[in-house]
């Protein structure tokens, strides 16, 4: 199994101060220098990965887990939490003012409850940004008993306030981006917050199937307190091992001693359940639900057993109702990374990293996978641009060798319509005119039918006439005259038999040019309408020059 990375940074997240890797059955790790760049801290890092991995048996690495410090949950306003709500909340947070204490205007003051240690100099913008989505099935309408209309996904409406974690990213981006050019990229990039969740929660282990009739499990949220040696406590909200909530705080230096519970200044030691409480209670209005387990781990140099099982006791009496479950261990955080390489008898991981316990903004940086494919890519584009080019050459030649052909086409048949054809002046045109002219009077004095030349009809004369007749009959409507040679129609149209059926006579009477044709009457939709021909008469018109 691939060996796991711990990124250790200082107190604001800023410097990369260490790096622990964490194999089946051995740990190394490195410290860089003091007052070293980040970009030469990283590097050397790298080289030093590089060559551990080279000397041992796996030469990839696994998980890349950022230590809890430089981190922050807190709320934000998510514009979406359906698909691709992760990506709009980013972009939400990253536009807003800049605030160190997300949708606080200022951070609080020295000894507020709310002090995180070295939260208070993160600034949303410049951090990489995950929101904690809810299970789809247990959304904060639902499990507080309120009707909400369902989503596609069962995630809050658009504008809802969601959970947010953002982690100071700055040197773990000059760390990729150096374990990149060493041909290194980690599977997976998640926070020491995931880990926890999908470690220490009890509904996360897939060693027992669900569908086990002879296995109870406990399904409930569970919440994940880790103390370490330099008194600073982290804790989870899981479910199902999905991370929910988290937070940070600097307890009492004497919290985890067997010291009388006044501190020296003669007022109550201030208790870490007290401040536990205070947040889970904050956070349980927020999400409508609780943690009905809490487990608690404490380090060997952390304080005394009879402190921890104090502490453990005042967890138990802050939050009723929970199973409070204590452990001693060497080291938390080691001992939640050898946990989650932990393995089945068939050689299966035993717990799981959900699908959401990933920094998408750290996974999703782009390495030399990335830039091999822009470059490919590029060459691709070339090579098509080098095809376009080349086949539009071969047009333009094909082009140019078919304008050739079509010149030379249209200058042989020019020479060969001049070889037939005499180009004549102007005179000589109007003296062939006169000469046609000549050829066709004698020949229209000698045979006028074979000429064929149809004497041209008094069109306007006739077509006065036709007016005046149908004018006479005001209950007619002209509709349509067409004179044409030999052949004559007229139109008309009328609201009764009566108004077209004395066309035909008054036409017959108030034209003489035409011999006219029976006509016949047709009906349509209550108009009634009929249609007349007639021929020109033949001893009609004059002969003109054609």
């Amino acid at each position: 199994m691939e060996p796991s990375l711990l990124i250790q940074r200082d107190d604001a997240g800023r410097t990369l101060q260490g790096l622990r890797l964490i194999g089946d059955h051995d740990e190394e790790s490195w410290s860089a220098a003091p007052g070293a760049d980040a970009a030469s801290a990283a590097a050397e890092a790298a080289s030093w990965l590089k060559s551990r991995l080279a000397e041992g048996s796996s030469s990839s690495l696994g998980l890349l887990c950022l230590d809890p410090r430089g981190s922050l949950c807190h709320w934000v306003v998510a514009p979406s939490a359906g698909k691709g709500g992760g990506s709009l909340t980013r972009a939400a947070v990253r536009q807003a003012r800049p605030a160190p204490w997300g949708d606080w205007p200022e951070p609080p003051a020295r000894g507020d409850s709310r002090d995180q240690p070295g939260s208070a100099t993160l600034d949303w913008r410049a951090a990489a940004v995950q929101p904690l989505a809810l299970p789809a099935a247990e959304t904060p309408a639902k499990a507080a008993g309120l009707v909400k209309r369902p989503s596609d996904d069962g995630q809050p409406p658009a504008g809802a306030r969601t959970a947010a974690l953002a982690v100071a990213d700055l040197p773990i981006r000059a760390l990729l981006d150096a374990l990149d050019a060493r041909g290194l990229a980690p599977q997976r990039v998640v926070a020491f917050e995931h880990a926890m969740a999908a470690a220490w929660d009890p509904a996360a282990n897939t060693e027992q199937p669900d569908d086990d009739p002879l296995v109870t499990r406990d399904h409930s949220d569970t919440a994940v307190v880790i103390v370490e040696p330099n008194r600073r406590l982290h804790w989870v909200w899981s479910s199902s091992g999905a991370l929910l909530a988290a937070g940070s705080s600097r307890m009492d230096p004497g919290a985890l001693r067997d010291e009388p519970e006044a501190g020296s200044n003669g007022h109550a030691r201030p208790s870490p359940a007290g401040r536990i409480a205070a947040d889970w209670l904050a956070w349980s209005a927020q999400l409508g639900r609780s943690p009905g387990r809490v487990v608690c781990l404490f380090a060997h140099d952390a304080g005394t057993t009879e402190a921890a099982a104090r502490l453990g006791r005042s967890i138990g009496q802050a939050w009723p109702g929970a199973a409070v479950d204590l452990f001693r261990v060497e080291d938390p955080v080691t001992a939640t990374l050898q946990r989650l390489r932990e393995q089945t008898a068939g050689g299966k991981p035993a717990r799981v990293l959900p699908s959401s316990s990933t920094i998408d903004d750290l996974a999703a940086r782009p390495g030399r996978a990335h830039r091999a494919m822009y470059r490919w890519a590029a060459a691709a584009m070339l090579l098509a641009a080098a095809a376009l080019v080349v086949v539009g050459f071969q047009f333009r030649r094909g082009t140019d060798a078919a304008r050739a052909e079509i010149d030379q086409l249209v200058g042989t048949q020019r020479e060969r319509v001049a070889g037939v054809l005499v180009l004549a002046t102007t005179e000589e045109l109007k003296w062939h005119k006169l000469a046609a002219k000549a050829e066709r009077d004698r020949l229209r004095a000698t045979d006028p039918g074979q000429l064929n030349i149809q004497p041209v009809r008094p069109v306007l004369e006739a077509a006065d006439q036709i007016a005046f007749a149908i004018i006479a009959n005001p209950d007619a409507k002209l509709e349509q005259l067409a004179i044409r040679q030999p052949l004559i129609t007229v139109v008309v149209s009328g609201d009764s038999t009566r108004a077209v059926e004395f066309v035909p006579s008054t036409l017959e009477g108030g034209t003489d040019m035409f011999d006219w044709l029976p006509g016949e009457i047709t009906q349509r939709r209550g108009l009634y309408t009929t249609s007349i021909s007639g021929n020109w008469k033949a001893d009609l018109g004059r002969e003109g020059d054609r």
